[in-house]
């Protein structure tokens, strides 16, 4: 990530720094939700609570990756490194 920013502090400073920031630690929740899922939720689905916490926790994973993915498409398109 240094790489594309030029040091740590354009990594912090920069708005394209900060983006990428910010969608690294959209991934990293959609991680954790991914390992909630296998180590709690799936277990959990031989209730009805089970399945209503997996499907609500399945519709959030949506909602992060489709922020993964509209914050990719502006580092892409409308912010650049430069910046």
């Amino acid at each position: 990530m240094i790489q594309l920013v030029g040091s740590l502090d354009a990594l912090i400073s920069s708005s394209y720094g900060q983006i990428l920031l910010f969608k690294l630690a959209l991934v990293v929740s959609i991680l954790a939700l991914a390992a909630k899922h296998k180590l709690i939720l799936v277990p959990q689905l031989k209730n009805s609570q089970g399945r209503e916490a997996l499907s609500k926790s399945i519709s959030i994973e949506m909602v992060v990756a489709f922020a993964i993915l509209s914050v990719t498409a502006g580092l892409t398109s409308v912010v650049g490194p430069a910046n």
